[in-house]
């Protein structure tokens, strides 16, 4: 079952906080889970397939197909990994004006989700799935604070330029936790692009309601999968 809304809408001084400064260093699907296996990454002369953990590394190779082939179609099947790695995605998608593809029997989650933002033109009928990122607690406290500061700024600027409102973002660092996930289709998406540089503009028809039929927990999320 779909989890009940626990918090206030109102964004308060803690959530601010996880927003721009959160401890973000690596997506993950839940514990157990964030060291999947390193993706394979292969290609049928039209379409280029990205299938397994999103790893230090991917972007370039994935780059380098891309300017090996002259493919602009890739199919994205992941549960996620290193938050940077989903960010240099995102950024080659962009650059490269990729159509990015989430087949129906197919999930993309936490750091693959956040590449699939990247993308020019988006085929999204499988699993997409953001959630709040977490940090393993490395260093000292001020050492992860200050980690904490550069992801979350480099997360809200990769909103920015792929053109994201901050709504987005909120609602991922809000709702969200390591084991819950926020489950978008392509329209929801949509909801959350903005055509003017308004960082906050809220989103039309985004309420309580709304939210909550597409907060998943490990159970729910776990069955969605299944069914595919």
């Amino acid at each position: 079952m779909l989890l009940g809304l626990k918090q206030s809408k109102t964004m308060s001084n803690k959530t601010l906080f996880r927003i721009l400064y959160g401890s973000l260093f690596v997506w993950v699907l839940a514990a157990g889970m964030a060291s999947a296996q390193a993706a394979v990454i292969t290609n049928d002369g039209e379409t280029i397939f990205y299938k397994g953990g999103v790893t230090k590394g991917d972007a370039a190779k994935v780059k380098a197909m891309i300017e090996d082939t002259f493919i602009q179609r890739i199919s994205m099947s992941s549960k996620g990994g290193h938050a940077m790695e989903g960010f240099s995605l995102g950024y080659l998608f962009q650059k490269y004006n990729m159509t990015v593809i989430v087949d129906a029997d197919t999930h993309c989650l936490s750091a693959c989700a956040v590449a699939v933002m990247g993308a020019t033109t988006k085929e999204v009928k499988g699993l997409l799935g953001f959630h709040g990122a977490w940090s393993k607690g490395r260093g000292t406290l001020s050492e992860g604070m200050k980690q904490g500061q550069i992801i979350g700024t480099l997360d809200a600027l990769y909103h920015f330029k792929m053109g994201y409102t901050l709504h987005l973002q909120y609602l991922i660092a809000n709702w969200t936790d390591p084991d819950t996930f926020l489950i978008l289709s392509q329209e929801d998406l949509e909801l959350f692009e903005f055509v003017e540089a308004n960082g906050f503009t809220k989103s039309a028809g985004v309420d309580d309601k709304w939210l909550a039929k597409r907060l998943a927990g490990p159970a729910t999320l776990f069955l969605l999968m299944r069914g595919q």
